[in-house]
């Protein structure tokens, strides 16, 4: 549920775990390729990611703009480098959808709470062929705590 604040709308948390994964893995898969003189870049990621600070999507982007620029014409697959730098930017960018908890506290860090019940109601939906009725399905949200007639 959304609540306005003043006269905005909150705006997007992304949950932490899925972007922490979600980076974890390339910057995993993009470790074994990149030549050893750019590790510290890797390592700042992890930094930022890990204290979420506010001025983190200046710093990617400040990043982004060390790193020696694309190379690959479209029909090529990109290097290990021009994908890295291609995270870099795509983090900078989105940047404040993963710190929204900080500047706004009615929204929470992440958003697993929500994901557990969307699971139960999949589950439940999997198991007996989905629900039968509006109230049936009323029913099943009410049993997760996740919703309030």
């Amino acid at each position: 549920m959304i609540y306005p604040v003043t006269k905005s709308w909150l705006r997007n948390q992304i949950c932490q775990f899925h972007v922490r994964r979600w980076v974890g893995k390339a910057l995993r898969e993009l470790q074994e390729t990149i030549p050893k003189e750019w590790s510290w870049v890797w390592e700042e990621v992890d930094h930022l990611l890990d204290v979420l600070h506010p001025e983190g999507s200046k710093r990617l982007y400040a990043l982004w703009k060390q790193l020696p620029g694309r190379r690959s014409s479209n029909q090529r697959s990109l290097s290990a480098m021009e994908k890295l730098r291609d995270l870099l930017l795509c983090l900078s960018e989105s940047w404040q959808s993963y710190c929204t908890f900080q500047s706004e506290p009615q929204v929470p860090w992440t958003n697993n709470a929500t994901e557990r019940a969307i699971g139960r109601m999949k589950m439940r939906a999997r198991t007996v062929r989905g629900y039968k009725s509006w109230k049936g399905m009323e029913s099943g949200l009410m049993l997760t705590g996740n919703y309030t007639p």
